[in-house]
């Protein structure tokens, strides 16, 4: 074969010669026949000056506005960041938006209710193990008003009650990525020491789902929007407007530079950009300037904006000026509503006060402990010394292996009682593998609530409360007992009076041996809901009584029984309580109303039928009043206050000449003192307010040009909706 092809070599290259010539005579050069024609592009309309818009044009600028530099990255492509920001920092903040949402709304009303709709069906993220851990009370670290706004997608709302819901929304949503939010939870959840979520690095932390612009406002608004441009940017035209090349290229660089400064990213970062938008550099230049053209004319005319000299005197009157202030307030413990909370300090007094030196002034030295214990042993503690542990169930639960706890779910009387707490998960089986494929195909949250509820009853089966107790890093605590057994709240713990007496009784000598040992089991593993559990094993007792302060004495709930017990000593007659009080202590109420003869014209709000709510005027009043006895709380702090934020009480006294000193009494009984040192205007106040009553006016310039643009567009059909289909 080989020697007749060397034999023939020359026929063989004469003959495939002319087959090619023929064949490219007849087909031609792949790619180098007739063209095919481009798709032809629809007419959408004319401008406010008649020239044609293309579908092709408004594409562009949509494509355009659709994602910016706050869009978080989808699927590994990064979002425009050529776009600054446009929606929010012309429409959302002047206000522009609001106006062409409303003006729009039955255009894109079906749009945007299937996007509530959306909304109201959200599920938010939350943690199986910790429910503090969950998506909402992430967001709302950056998103306050998160829980109001979705208890707002319940109720009927306006065109513009919508446009704030989610224009807020929107704006949250760019200020945090939802990256970030993962990594936040990450982080909580480590610091927080809980079992890992193997779910929660695959979460989407995005708001509501939403990720672009059109995700939130639905294409209609934003093919409205980039037509509103074009139109605008004409009209810029036609005022005469103009954006240099020199100009467009600026802008860009600069966005492209201010967008990666933070990403190690060699070379040009304007070239880096460009390459990945998607858009020729004539598409580019195109859609920006006409973005430009409309900014341009927009902050024109609110750049025009000036404030009347009247606003700058307003805002510099006496109203607004900083006022610096010694400002004293009594504790809110010591707050006198009523003619009970009065009867309750006056009995604490009388109780633990030598009653010959009584005077309105609150006291700084009392009786001793031994004597105030002779009658009134309720205000007297000792402490005891502790060492503590504290879980509960679901902590406890955590213990249990996943191998021990499919176990026991696939026992016969212990997969009986899930399908009797969970009616309706499709649990069946006659046997342990049919039993264990039942609860391997149960939906992932499904089976989170019956391992929750199986770990739970595993523990109330066994001893694990005890191990885990045991395990658990054992707490110092001295707990203060009176020596009628009240003493300190303990948390989940409702009938602490039943705990106190059995650590008494642990430490009294005369308490039988077989007992002692029933007490120190139960303190072993305590508890009164069989949901938290204690280990408390006693340590000493000290000695020393000491006195419940009046705040603590109040918190414990001891001034009824106290009240009762000095007026019944001190009333011959029995009669109702507020009664007797009024006798008893009628020589100390003589003592408040002289004190407010004499000193009253210092106090603005009168309270005369409620003389009580004076009893701690005389104290408030004394120029040593932050040196009292540490237990009253009583402290006296200098304040700068601007005047027109102020109390309305405050604000009347510092609007007055000439008063240096003040009191004043709520209705609710909270006495306030105030001495002014010093008034002057605040310059960076002025500056503040200032600047924000330009920039509302600023807005209101641009809404109006908005408005304007708006009406001519109208009347020239020059925005259609919908758009046909791409």
């Amino acid at each position: 074969m080989l020697g007749l092809l060397r034999r023939y070599q020359r026929a063989f290259l004469i003959f495939i010669t002319i087959v090619i010539i023929v064949s490219f005579s007849f087909f031609g050069i792949r790619g180098r026949g007739p063209r095919q024609e481009k798709p032809k592009d629809v007419l959408v309309g004319c401008d406010i000056t008649g020239k044609k818009i293309y579908l092709s044009d408004v594409s562009l600028m949509r494509y355009f506005l659709n994602s910016d530099r706050f869009t978080p990255v989808v699927d590994r492509k990064l979002p425009n960041f050529f776009n600054e920001g446009i929606f929010y920092k012309t429409f959302i903040k002047s206000g522009i938006g609001e106006v062409l949402f409303v003006h729009y709304f039955d255009e894109i009303k079906e749009t945007i209710s299937s996007r509530i709709e959306a909304m109201k069906k959200a599920v938010f993220y939350q943690h199986p193990y910790d429910k503090n851990l969950s998506a909402i009370q992430l967001w709302k670290r950056f998103y306050p008003n998160i829980e109001e706004n979705l208890a707002f997608l319940e109720k009927e709302m306006t065109p513009s009650m919508i446009y704030q819901l989610l224009s807020e929304s929107y704006a949250a949503s760019c200020s945090v990525p939802p990256d970030m939010m993962r990594r936040l939870a990450l982080y909580e959840e480590s610091q927080r020491k809980i079992p890992q979520d193997s779910h929660l690095r695959y979460v989407d932390f995005s708001l509501f789902g939403y990720k672009t612009f059109e995700d939130w406002f639905g294409e209609e608004f934003v093919d409205i929007l980039a037509q509103y441009i074009m139109n605008g940017a004409k009209e810029a035209l036609d005022k005469g407007y103009q954006v240099t090349r020199e100009e467009l290229e600026a802008y860009l660089h600069g966005q492209a530079s201010h967008a990666l400064k933070h990403f190690n990213i060699p070379g040009d970062h304007y070239q880096f950009l460009k390459d990945r938008i998607g858009l020729s550099e004539k598409s580019l230049f195109s859609v920006t300037e006409k973005i430009l053209l409309f900014q341009k004319m927009m902050e024109d005319s609110a750049g025009h904006v000036f404030l009347d000299p009247a606003t700058v005197v307003d805002i510099s009157s006496p109203l607004h000026q900083m006022a610096t202030v010694e400002y004293r307030k009594v504790p809110s413990f010591l707050q006198i509503d009523d003619f009970l909370s009065y009867a309750h300090l006056e009995s604490y007094l009388a109780a633990t006060t030598d009653s010959q030196t009584y005077n309105l002034l609150l006291p700084s030295t009392f009786l001793p402990e031994e004597k105030i214990a002779e009658h009134y042993p309720e205000l007297i503690y000792q402490n005891y010394w502790v060492q503590i542990t504290k879980t509960d169930i679901e902590e406890a639960a955590l213990g249990i292996g996943e191998k021990q706890l499919w176990s026991w779910q696939i026992e016969p009387d212990h997969f009986a009682l899930i399908q009797k707490k969970f009616p309706k998960a499709p649990l069946k089986g006659d046997s342990e593998e049919k039993r264990f494929l039942s609860l391997e195909q149960l939906p992932w949250n499904s089976r989170q609530e019956i391992d929750v509820f199986s770990r739970k009853e595993m523990i109330r089966a066994s001893d694990l409360i005890r191990e885990a107790l045991s395990i658990k890093p054992k707490e110092k605590k001295s707990f203060s007992i009176s020596l009628t057994q009240n003493g300190d709240q303990i948390e989940y713990l409702s009938d602490t009076l039943s705990l106190y007496s059995l650590i008494q009784q642990a430490l009294d000598p005369a308490t039988p041996r077989e007992e002692l040992e029933n007490i120190k089991d139960k303190l072993s593993c305590y508890t009164q809901d069989n949901i938290h559990f204690y280990q408390i094993e006693i340590l000493s007792k000290d000695p020393t009584l000491h006195r419940w302060t009046y705040k603590e004495a109040k918190q414990l709930n001891l001034l009824d029984h106290l009240m009762a017990k000095y007026l019944q000593e001190h009333c011959s007659k029995k009669e109702d309580i507020e009664e007797m009080a009024k006798k008893v202590f009628a020589p100390c109420l003589e003592m408040v109303q002289k004190d407010l003869l004499d000193h009253g014209g210092f106090i603005v709000q009168s309270h005369e039928k409620n003389i009580e709510k004076y009893r701690l005027f005389a104290s408030l009043r004394l120029p040593d009043y932050g040196v009292m006895a540490p237990e009253w709380e009583l402290s006296s702090n200098k304040e700068d206050i601007l005047v027109s934020s102020a109390e309305e009480w405050k604000k009347t006294v510092l609007l007055e000449e000439g008063r240096q000193e003040v009191y004043h009494v709520s209705d609710q009984g909270l006495m306030e003192g105030m001495l002014i040192q010093q008034k002057q205007v605040d310059p960076e106040y002025v500056r503040e307010q200032k600047e924000k009553a330009l920039q509302l006016l600023r807005n209101e310039a641009m809404c109006k040009i908005a408005e304007d643009l708006y009406q001519k567009i109208k009347e020239a059909h020059a925005i259609k909706v919908p758009l046909e289909k791409r």
